[in-house]
């Protein structure tokens, strides 16, 4: 979101990125190596990410932080190890030990879960519209970013704040960005609409038919 430093210095960093990164990046594509057939795979142009020719989501900020928290456990494991060989659980572990200031904010594992600690990340809400195509036989769907939350690290509660981005309003199902009314509450309600004698009457009946059931099969087979 807008305002992280974190994002804002990765940002700076990517479209910084000059003709080594881009030569790099289109080598690791299968079909550029070969071919070069921009029909077949997308090939980055020289200046691509000085041009800011694609815009990194937030998507591409956790992506980044994922690698870069993965590589960080691995130098750890090397310090500790004093070796570059270790095995799979142990990189595990150390990653979930991992605590350091990424493009998405400060990153700390949850070690219950071994997952990222909600408290130290933002989330974001697209809006996801429909739009007809002019014979208004197909629909497409769009993503429009609209807003985002950043929990503070160090609280627990599970109040959060949405951040609105300029010139961005969420809008509903209805068309309107007017949020609709909210679930009333719940209301105690006895579903059980049947009485209590006839409960009783029905277990008797029960009881009646199973004893019955014993005794005919008992006489049918004595007198087979």
């Amino acid at each position: 979101p807008d305002g992280s430093t974190g994002t804002d210095r990765f940002i700076k960093a990517y479209f910084n990125q000059g003709d080594d990164a881009v030569n790099y990046t289109t080598c690791k594509r299968p079909a550029s190596n070969s071919q070069n057939d921009k029909s077949v795979y997308y090939v980055a142009e020289q200046d691509f990410f000085r041009s800011k020719t694609l815009y990194p989501g937030v998507g591409a900020t956790f992506a980044y932080d994922t690698a870069i928290g993965i590589g960080l456990a691995a130098c750890q494991l090397f310090e500790e190890k004093g070796t570059e060989y270790f095995n799979g659980e142990e990189l595990f572990n150390a990653f979930v030990n991992t605590e350091f200031d990424g493009a998405t904010g400060r990153i700390q594992i949850d070690p219950t879960t071994t997952s990222r600690s909600a408290q130290s990340a933002f989330f974001v809400l697209y809006n996801s519209i429909g739009v007809l195509d002019k014979t208004e036989e197909s629909i497409s769907i769009e993503l429009e970013f609209t807003s985002h939350t950043t929990a503070v690290a160090d609280s627990e509660s599970s109040d959060v704040t949405w951040v609105d981005l300029p010139g961005k309003a969420y809008r509903y199902a209805d068309g309107s960005t007017e949020p609709p009314l909210t679930i009333p509450p719940k209301i105690g309600e006895n579903l059980n609409q049947i009485s209590l004698g006839l409960h009783v009457a029905v277990y008797i009946m029960m009881a009646l038919i199973f004893i019955f059931s014993i005794g005919f099969i008992v006489w049918t087979y004595w007198n087979r």
